[in-house]
């Protein structure tokens, strides 16, 4: 049961709320003489009349609540791309990276990874940052742009690679965090909104270990958008500044 004085106060708030619009909208807003009679053609029956104009209200302003990504999408930006089938097992690995060059000019925005397991047994994926690969990798030609309305479309400063079937691990940087991937599943995580930050010459590495034995088949997907690199040093800058 609500609280007495607690009803007391809601009615008193909604007695202002009320009293305010009586303030702003007269009692006879469409500006009827004689109401005691039928609405004619003649009368004035537009609101905006009478009443106080709605930028004399104070309405509330129209606001678009886009993610930051949708709107970098918005921009040509916004890229994803996957490797090809990767087969490991039996002692070899695999991986799928995002190689940014150091002469891209361009800061990685990682958003989203994906890993898909064709196979009845789960494996490890481990994520490096900014390590290098084992092996030489494939530049996968699996990429596009998310905005497909542009024409032509843009094409990513970053580089899809991929390897399989290697004994080496990546070398270097920092080993992030590992993941497990459950058999004839797939295990997408889309919620990093741009939060791991890639510069030139840096790398995300997803390194996929083998369980033992048996061939694995699996694919990775990334989602990732890209941004001038000197206007973020100099946004950088600003706000070390302030703080």
């Amino acid at each position: 049961m609500m609280n007495l004085d607690i009803f007391r106060k809601i009615n008193k708030i909604n007695r202002k709320v009320l009293g305010r619009i009586n303030q702003l909208v007269p009692a006879n807003p469409f500006g009827i003489t004689n109401r005691n009679r039928p609405i004619g053609p003649s009368d004035q029956l537009n609101p905006l009349g009478p009443m106080e104009r709605p930028d004399q209200l104070n309405l509330p302003v129209k606001v678009v609540d886009w993610t930051f990504s949708v709107w970098e999408t918005l921009l040509g930006n916004y890229f994803f791309g996957q490797t090809e089938m990767l087969t490991f097992g039996d002692g070899y690995n695999a991986w799928g990276a995002l190689i940014n060059p150091t002469d891209s000019g361009v800061d990685m925005f990682w958003n989203v990874y994906t890993f898909s397991n064709f196979s009845s047994q789960p494996f490890t994926a481990e994520v490096w940052a900014n390590s290098m690969p084992p092996g030489q990798g494939i530049v996968s030609k699996n990429i596009a742009s998310a905005n497909q309305m542009l024409n032509p479309p843009p094409m990513p400063k970053i580089t899809l690679q991929y390897g399989d079937r290697v004994l080496q691990s990546p070398t270097q940087g920092i080993y992030a965090f590992t993941r497990i991937v459950e058999p004839k599943a797939t295990l997408t995580r889309h919620d990093f909104q741009g939060m791991i930050i890639i510069p030139p010459g840096g790398s995300v590495i997803t390194y996929l270990r083998s369980p033992g034995k048996g061939n694995i088949q699996s694919r990775i997907a990334f989602g990732w958008w890209e941004q001038d690199s000197s206007i973020n040093r100099e946004m950088v800058k600003k706000l070390t500044a302030k703080a």
